[in-house]
């Protein structure tokens, strides 16, 4: 039965007291609400005495409230089905995800015998696809409110029957009163979101019940933009719209990609070396290794940004994250060498730097002394002159002694 208030009535019945029961029902200790069957549609609906007394929604089968006797009072219900027996009503259930039927039944009170013991006996029974569920046995006017709670879980026809053993259905005005259906509880499911922190998703509600409806909005942080939905470890996009709806229907693992902002990053065309690695596009975000080779006679010095003078790196073989567009460099230096000159007699030498680098184009010049003349030059440990003039242009050599 209901929970109730207590309260005065002066209808039907005089000095009678009336207890009204909940409009709104929720059934607390089952998952979901409830649907009363009043307010559904039925297959069919038969009551024992159709012309005077048919089934009714929310009122007794004589027109009146639905009023069921306990402890001497009037129980007063809002919601339920009056009929007259023998009575049979059936709904189809098909797909509708129901777990149980409640409802209280019994004799109404709106036609109180002159003598209580001859109003029959009534059997109400609940059958679900023809299978019997439940039923509430010897229910009359004088026996107070019974309650019927049966499981319907995956039934797809439930048929309510009332009815009586008895040859006479005198009094014979029932109710199914507060009869409902409760939903069934739906899976829970674990559904996830990765971001790999480029963004935030909201909508994801927690719980989550299977066929439950999800609209999830995926927001960008700075520097990136959004690209789409997919499974976790697929690559096919579900959906390029930054707002997503679904309906849960398993588990789930999603990813949420987000893409870093077109970036333009460059390598200033190199001299005397090659770089590898720079791809055609670049996002923000992205991890870029870029490697120098030089050239033979050269070695790489480091990498910078055009236009400045400290290096960034000085490996061959940087990697950064792009952050901002900007155009790089790749510094090459020419190998250094050693050129000497034997320290000459009768005479000095001139023109010979410090530093010699590949490349680097040399002039040495021979002074003779006073009462000398210059005769050559030649590589130490040789014979024969490479040149005889004073001057000596160099250019592209490597290690050598003169």
């Amino acid at each position: 039965m209901s929970d109730a208030s207590i309260g005065s009535n002066g209808d039907n019945g005089g000095d009678a007291t009336f207890v009204q029961s909940s409009v709104a029902y929720t059934d607390e200790y089952y998952f979901g609400t409830s649907d009363y069957i009043s307010d559904l549609e039925w297959t069919s609906a038969f009551s024992g005495d159709s012309g005077s007394n048919p089934v009714r929604r929310d009122l007794s089968c004589g027109n009146n409230t639905i009023n069921l006797r306990q402890d001497g009072k009037n129980v007063s219900y809002t919601k339920g089905v009056g009929t007259h027996i023998d009575s049979t009503i059936t709904l189809d259930l098909t797909g509708k995800n129901y777990s149980r039927f409640i409802s209280d039944v019994g004799a109404d009170a709106e036609i109180e015998p002159s003598e209580p013991d001859i109003c029959p006996d009534v059997e109400f029974i609940v059958y679900g696809d023809g299978k019997e569920l439940g039923r509430a046995s010897n229910a009359t006017y004088v026996s107070g409110i019974k309650t019927i709670d049966v499981d319907v879980t995956n039934a797809k026809e439930l048929k309510l029957v009332a009815k009586t053993n008895l040859n006479q259905n005198y009094f014979g005005h029932v109710d199914w009163a507060d009869a409902r259906l409760v939903h069934a509880s739906p899976d829970v499911l674990s559904i996830t979101v990765d971001t790999q922190n480029r963004g935030t998703v909201t909508g994801l509600p927690s719980p989550i019940y299977a066929n439950t409806s999800i609209a999830l909005k995926a927001v960008p942080v700075k520097h990136y933009v959004f690209a789409g939905w997919k499974k976790a470890g697929e690559t096919e996009y579900l959906s390029t719209d930054a707002e997503y709806t679904f309906t849960a229907a398993e588990d789930l693992a999603l990813e949420a990609v987000f893409e870093g902002e077109p970036l333009t990053v460059t390598v200033k065309d190199p001299e005397n070396g090659t770089i590898t690695g720079l791809p055609k596009a670049v996002r923000y975000g992205d991890s870029i290794t870029l490697t120098a080779a030089p050239a033979e006679h050269y070695h790489f010095a480091g990498w910078k940004k055009a236009g400045s003078t400290g290096y960034v790196s000085t490996e061959a073989e940087y990697t950064f994250t792009a952050e901002e567009s900007c155009e790089l460099e790749a510094v090459f230096e020419a190998d250094t060498f050693t050129i000497t000159v034997k320290d000459p007699q009768n005479g000095t030498v001139t023109g010979l730097p410090e530093t010699i680098h590949y490349g680097d184009s040399i002039t040495l010049t021979a002074t003779p002394a006073a009462h000398y003349h210059f005769a050559g030059w030649k590589k130490a440990g040789t014979t024969d002159y490479i040149s005889t003039d004073t001057k000596l242009h160099l250019h592209r050599r490597r290690k050598s002694d003169y």
